[in-house]
């Protein structure tokens, strides 16, 4: 069983995680998790985007008719 990385801080009593390898592990996945969400965010804004050039063109092509 893994050993829990714990202690009590001496000032405060409060219980303290020592795990860094967990730590870090933590911040990764949540660094990836927001990349992630920032990528479609994008994704997103270009697709808008290229639906608002797509309705333009075909405005502009109606209207030379």
């Amino acid at each position: 069983m893994d050993e829990l990385k714990i202690r009590r801080d001496s000032n405060s009593s409060a219980v303290v995680n020592t795990d860094l390898e967990g730590l870090a592990a933590y911040k990764a996945r949540r660094f990836s998790k927001d990349k992630m969400k920032e990528l479609e965010t994008d994704i997103n804004s270009v697709k808008q985007e290229l639906t608002d050039i797509k309705n333009m063109l075909q405005l502009l092509i109606a209207n030379r008719g």
